[in-house]
């Protein structure tokens, strides 16, 4: 239930700052003010309203209208003033819920009520048991404070969410994934920063399994990119939609074989859908 102070608002960029926010480009979330009012814009920012963000940086943000928008650049909210009292960015649970149903005038059950019953207990099972649970078309965290990881190569340095892969040095960090059988991989993203550094990340799904007759490995997918000036969303452009397979682990890797300058990675994200 992230909840991040906006610090300042850039009239002229159309950008929030603020620090260490956590979203990536296409996230849902919503603004929220005490005190005063939220920033000016066009069209009006309004409390209890989905928002969409245009990543910038690991501190900066542009809103946008819809998903769909803010993976394609556009719908972006022009911010006219700096609004007053204390603004934050909020979303997950239970910020961002589903609005609720009602058709022709006559009471029905709310969404919204049902799916934040869910979001719950999905949360106090993640709580409890450590492991993440799968909700559905949402887009799951990897390698990111509170995951799993495993440094394969290098030493490389975490300050927050933001890892550092410092120069002359050869880098690999793998994170395990839990999938459920009859799932989709629809989507698989990565947030990334060259700072300067001209080598290439490497990303990598991969997959491996082990039984009696031994065992056996393959990538899902595989890229390395070598382009993007400050922070960059990577999304997968091969290898997905994916359909997971059963007694199969999986495994989210992100590489950089010496990098010229401090070259710096703060997420993945792997968005799930059923099988139709």
């Amino acid at each position: 239930m992230p909840a991040f102070t906006v610090t300042s608002v850039d009239t002229t960029a159309n950008t929030l700052t603020a620090t260490a926010h956590g979203l990536l480009t296409g996230d849902r979330f919503r603004l929220r003010n005490v005190g005063g009012a939220l920033p000016a814009a066009t069209p009006s920012l309004a409390g209890v309203t989905d928002y969409f963000a245009l990543r910038v940086d690991a501190d900066t943000l542009k809103v946008c209208d819809t998903n769909a928008h803010a993976l394609a650049g556009t719908g972006i909210v022009d911010l006219t003033g700096s609004g007053s009292g204390t603004t934050t960015i909020e979303y997950g649970l239970p910020f961002c819920i589903p609005n609720e149903i009602a058709v022709d005038g006559v009471s029905q059950v709310h969404a919204k009520d049902l799916n934040g019953t869910w979001n719950s207990l999905v949360a106090l099972w993640d709580l409890l048991s450590g492991q993440p649970q799968t909700i559905w078309n949402h887009s799951v965290p990897v390698l990111v404070p509170g995951c799993l990881f495993q440094i394969n190569a290098g030493a490389p340095t975490r300050a927050g969410q933001v890892w550092t892969f410092t120069s002359g040095g050869t880098y690999e960090v793998i994170a395990p994934l839990q999938l459920p059988p009859a799932a989709r991989i629809t989507k698989v993203e990565f947030s990334y920063n060259r700072n300067g550094s001209t080598g290439a990340f490497n990303f990598k799904l991969s997959k491996r399994s082990f039984g009696n007759g031994g065992s056996t490995s393959g990538d899902v997918y595989s890229d390395s990119v070598s382009t993007g000036t400050g922070w960059t969303t990577h999304d997968s452009a091969a290898g997905v939609p994916y359909a997971t397979e059963t007694n199969m682990l999986y495994l989210l890797s992100v590489g950089v074989p010496v990098p010229s300058a401090n070259a710096l990675f703060d997420g993945a994200r792997v968005t799930l859908d059923r099988l139709s």
